[in-house]
């Protein structure tokens, strides 16, 4: 054991050791001298970083809010939060696992089945979103992903509803046509988003303004007959 040890402190002891002294080496420039402007640029970079950082938080906690505030069922929240953090078995999802042996959508046959064509940009669906939707721009939309999307439909609220019950029927009819199970049309999904949507708020009594000004009325004429009763 004492001879093993030996062995080894001869082996670091017998290591050449370079006489020249120790010397300050900058990582921000090549030739490794710091220099202040060299400096002040590393700062404002990091300075940069953190704050986009925590921008970008803000503005990812100010979407789920506004998910989860959508006057409509839970399972197309979560439906929509699983769209936007790309957690949908698409086949392009699907294909990184190896489950499937391409990423081809079933339905134009042309292209990627990402989340953004299947719920939004495939040309089959187009004529689904062309009422309601004309107003977002197409090509802008498709250069982003479905975050985006639903980031840039935020500021209004209503029309995030309708939106995502849509592509949650979209979505329906993409799993059912695969398996050559009936379905509703693409045509008629629309007309079917909007009753499901009409039949959760009927069923949660969410009163419109209007409705609230009647029921307001209502409380004060029940007031006022109370007082001349007495």
């Amino acid at each position: 054991m004492l001879h093993c040890l030996r062995s080894a402190a001869d082996q670091v002891h017998s290591f050449m050791c370079f006489p020249q002294a120790d010397f300050l080496y900058s990582a921000f420039e090549k030739e490794g001298v710091y220099t202040v402007k060299s400096g002040y640029k590393a700062i404002c970079k990091e300075e940069n970083l953190v704050e986009a950082s925590v921008s970008n938080s803000a503005a990812t906690r100010n979407l789920w809010s506004g998910i989860w505030k959508l006057k409509c069922p839970g399972k197309i929240k979560h439906f929509l939060w699983r769209a936007c953090t790309n957690c949908l078995p698409t086949k392009a999802n699907l294909l990184k696992r190896k489950v499937v042996t391409d990423s081809f959508c079933h339905m134009c046959g042309r292209c990627e089945e990402t989340t953004m064509h299947a719920l939004w940009s495939c040309e089959a669906i187009k004529l689904v979103w062309c009422n309601d939707f004309s107003w977002v721009n197409q090509f802008e939309a498709a250069q982003g992903d479905f975050l985006d999307l639903v980031d840039r439909l935020m500021s209004r609220p209503h029309m995030l509803e309708l939106f995502a019950a849509i592509a949650w029927h979209i979505w329906l009819h993409r799993n059912k046509t695969k398996l050559g199970v009936h379905t509703v049309p693409l045509g008629m999904i629309r007309d079917a988003a909007c009753k499901f949507l009409q039949i959760f708020k009927q069923s949660h009594d969410y009163p419109s303004s209007r409705n609230r000004h009647n029921r307001d009325d209502d409380k004060d004429g029940c007031l006022q007959n109370r007082v001349s009763i007495k």
